[in-house]
């Protein structure tokens, strides 16, 4: 069998031999094959050499995702919470997101998480969002560790805020002493509060 991802980055450069040899292994059922598909008609938007397909690209994502390939659970999770190619539906997007983060995808577990922490597309559980984030900062994801740091001992050391919108002016020229950049404002204000995200 070809190589899929060699395939994918010809395919998502135009190049029609390598996609029809994707669509032949997707058209198989293989779900790694079907999500790879998904993406080269969504990444198309990125300038490549192909026109970009939203609904070929979530037909492709649906269809590996019901075979249960966690990326294309995640890729649609965010299709729905940014409403891109689909209607907006925070619902959705918190299902996809938590079908992929069960599997271990670290990046579907920050997210999922944070749907948790604020309640978007269903019940809000702190508890649940640091177990989460837990998960997530277990495999190394840098934001979810930060997270899960001012979740376990307040505010790790060196942190500070870069966020226009928080409420703490001594905290807004920096995160982290400029070494990364500052987290989505929403989130950030939350971690930003005196006691950090328990205390919301």
């Amino acid at each position: 069998m070809k190589d899929l991802e060699a395939l994918f980055a010809s395919a998502s450069h135009g190049h029609s031999k390598a996609l029809n040899q994707l669509l032949e292994i997707a058209e198989t059922g293989d779900a790694q094959a079907m999500f790879l598909l998904g993406r080269v008609h969504d990444l198309s938007r990125d300038a490549r050499s192909i026109e970009p397909d939203l609904v070929a690209a979530r037909s492709w994502y649906e269809r590996a995702a019901g075979a249960g390939y966690a990326l294309a659970q995640f890729a649609l999770g965010n299709m729905h919470e940014y409403g891109e190619g689909v209607p907006k539906d925070e619902v959705v997007a918190r299902h996809w997101y938590e079908c992929a983060a069960k599997q271990g995808y670290a990046e579907a577990q920050m997210s999922y998480a944070r749907m948790l922490q604020t309640g978007l597309g269903g019940s809000h559980s702190n508890a649940d969002a640091a177990s989460w984030y837990r998960k997530a900062a277990n495999q190394g994801h840098d934001l979810a560790a930060t997270i899960h740091a001012f979740r376990t001992c307040g505010r790790p050391a060196g942190w500070n805020c870069a966020c226009d919108a928080c409420p703490d002016v001594e905290r807004r020229s920096r995160y982290n002493n400029g070494r990364r950049p500052c987290p989505p404002a929403p989130l950030h204000c939350m971690l930003a509060a005196p006691g950090g995200v328990e205390s919301r």
